[in-house]
């Protein structure tokens, strides 16, 4: 049923966005002629709160860890984020990184005990805080799956719809796909991917960081976008017997 109304929500975004009529309205009538959703539904998916919305611990989190990934004085000699003392030691410490995105109100110590029961870091021998993701993937808040769930299957079904109706600029939306593998050949391949794609994530996550500070000026004329850049991996056992494709 989520993944239904995800489909529709979809469909209804597209339609009130690409198949507009010049100077006319487009009304939940047109756009369930459209996409064959019925019109009860169009009216809950086009009201102003449809789509999920963003849990704090999520906002929060992703700029903390974008820090904690990119920022030098996080880092060791490795370019890993390091674990960090509760309370600064030498300028650094996880109640430093919190107290990077500025706000007076979030107390270091809540965000811990929410990392801490997301499954996001864990506290070792020394007392200090260790991140245990690469990016913020909650393992147990299903509020905060739910929402990552959400939005990464809008944009990637998003990506492919505008390259199947044949857009003049397609969108990034690639894969690698082989069969007649190994288990150990699979993992092997997952662990690849995975280091991989965080490390391209870094890079987009600074650069954009950058870019979002030179924009400041320019949305105000050229008006506001947003982009969502990721990556995806699947296995399964297969019974298939055909050659490996690419």
């Amino acid at each position: 049923p989520m993944f239904s109304e995800l489909l529709k929500s979809l469909y209804v975004d597209v339609a009130q966005k690409d198949f507009r009529l010049e100077n006319k309205r487009v009304t939940d009538s047109r756009i369930s002629v459209l996409t064959g959703v019925h019109r009860k539904d169009i009216r809950k998916l086009r009201a102003p709160n449809a789509r999920i919305e963003e849990p704090s611990a999520v906002s929060l989190g992703t700029q903390l860890i974008s820090i904690w990934l990119t920022n030098s004085a996080y880092l060791n000699t490795q370019g890993s984020p390091k674990p960090l003392p509760r309370v600064a030691i030498d300028g650094v410490g996880f109640d430093t990184l919190v107290q990077q995105v500025g706000r007076q109100d979030i107390h270091p110590r809540s965000v811990l005990d929410d990392w801490l029961r997301l499954g996001v870091v864990e506290i070792n021998e020394n007392d200090e805080v260790v991140l245990l993701i690469d990016a913020f993937i909650p393992q147990k808040g299903f509020e905060e799956k739910l929402y990552f769930f959400e939005q990464n299957i809008h944009d990637h079904l998003g990506a492919v719809t505008n390259n199947v109706i044949g857009d003049k600029n397609p969108l990034l939306e690639q894969s690698v796909y082989y069969s007649n593998l190994s288990q150990e050949s699979v993992d092997t391949l997952h662990l690849m991917a995975r280091q991989l794609t965080t490390n391209v994530l870094k890079e987009i996550d600074k650069k954009a960081r950058a870019l979002k500070k030179s924009d400041r000026a320019s949305i105000k004329t050229k008006g506001k976008f947003r982009m969502n850049f990721g990556s995806y991996f699947y296995k399964e056992a297969t019974n298939e017997d055909g050659d490996s494709n690419e």
